[in-house]
């Protein structure tokens, strides 16, 4: 069991799990109050990513080939978002604010689906080989997406326009890539980078002695939460670059992270198949989340 992604949602009343199964896959999601298993959805294939929509109503559910759309008190049955011919679906965001989660697939298409209507609203074709991740603007007009050999395009899908693209200085997989409040992006590619949009400049490069997976801003993006290939857990603070390495993380890769509502907690998902909760503050482990397969 890989726990492939994690979300909190913004009423801090849940997180969900998505989960590779080999073959199959698993929706999994908490009540945060208790700590029970509140809905559990096995899926055909592996579920790639996770995400709560911006009212709380729904989690949006990135298999391969489909999004799995819920209604989070599970009031109505799921429903499925197929891509126009059917292609294979490499990654997925949430468009905040609109109720539309952009994807992009194997095939070169970006296309913008309403969750609530269930239906297409546009799709275009931009093709971008092996991308991987895909983060969404704030105001929902502009995407970014990362490829196998770290370039970031942003494209503005308003005018289905690429506006500029960045290239890491690793040239390896761009495995995350998160947005903040001011502008910048924080790229998970094995390294650590913050770029800019504003400026257009990368602002930081934090190298670990072991390979990054993960990474999210917490507290106001004073923080930086990054999860390593050897399950260790790493935690900088920005305004003294004071860095908290080596927390006992997991037994094996820590594969995803997310924050709470306020920022002031995270959980981190592995291939040891563990979800745990963690506080900013003090960088411990403060709870563990029973996956179940």
């Amino acid at each position: 069991m890989n726990i492939n992604s994690i979300a909190w949602s913004n009423d801090d009343k849940y997180i969900a799990a998505g989960i590779g199964l080999g073959t199959t896959g698993m929706l999994q999601v908490w009540n945060r109050k208790n700590g029970d298993l509140a809905i559990e959805l096995p899926t055909t294939d592996e579920v790639i990513t996770v995400q709560f929509s911006e009212n709380n109503m729904y989690i949006i559910a990135n298999t391969i080939y489909n999004l799995i759309i819920i209604h989070v008190d599970m009031s109505t049955d799921p429903y499925y978002i197929y891509t126009s011919d059917h292609s294979r679906i490499l990654c997925a965001s949430v468009l905040k604010y609109n109720h539309s989660v952009a994807t992009y697939d194997e095939k070169g298409k970006v296309s913008i689906f309403n969750i609530e209507l269930n239906e297409l609203q546009k799709e275009f074709d931009f093709r971008i080989l092996d991308a991987i991740s895909l983060e969404t603007s704030f105001d929902g007009r502009y995407i970014f997406i990362g490829d196998k050999f770290g370039l970031i395009i942003c494209i503005d899908i308003s005018v289905n326009t690429e506006m500029y693209s960045v290239k890491l200085q690793s040239s390896s997989v761009v495995q995350s890539i998160q947005l903040n409040h001011i502008g910048e992006l924080l790229v998970c590619d094995g390294e650590i980078t913050i770029y800019n949009t504003v400026s257009k400049l990368i602002t930081k490069n934090i190298k670990i002695n072991t390979w990054a997976l993960c990474a999210n801003f917490l507290k106001n993006s004073r923080y930086i939460a990054a999860g390593c290939i050897d399950g260790k857990l790493h935690l900088w603070d920005r305004w003294s670059d004071y860095s908290k390495t080596d927390l006992s993380g997991h037994n094996q890769p820590i594969t995803c992270i997310c924050a709470s509502p306020d920022e002031s907690f995270f959980a981190t998902g592995s291939i040891d198949s563990s979800i745990k909760v963690w506080s900013v503050q003090t960088g411990l482990e403060i709870a563990q989340l029973k996956t179940r397969q």
